[in-house]
């Protein structure tokens, strides 16, 4: 299940030991919605969230988000994977925790 992510919260995660996956989408894009489906089997392995780029405007600011979809993965306040436009999200990331 994929959760919404509000600033207090990403202030949280951010800085944990803990790997997440964030997708920065709105409710208008399409393309969001289609980059939405694979991360729905990954949130079975990790903590996925995704971020509204309308109403989390600090969250985009932080991690630079100039498009969406972008889908980021963060560690210890470390963006380790960004990646914009809708692709195969299952190619990008792994499947697997022991890959980071």
């Amino acid at each position: 299940m994929i959760k919404e992510l509000t600033y207090n919260h990403f202030n949280v995660i951010k800085n944990d030991n803990l790997i997440h996956i964030i997708i920065f989408t709105a409710l208008w894009c399409d393309s969001c919605k289609m980059a939405k489906v694979p991360l729905e089997e990954l949130s079975d392995i990790y903590d996925v969230y995704q971020v509204d780029v309308e109403k989390e405007l600090s969250i985009v600011s932080i991690c630079h988000v100039t498009s969406i979809p972008t889908t980021i993965i963060i560690k210890n306040n470390k963006i380790i994977t960004k990646e914009s436009g809708y692709r195969s999200i299952k190619s990008t990331f792994p499947t697997g925790k022991e890959s980071f």
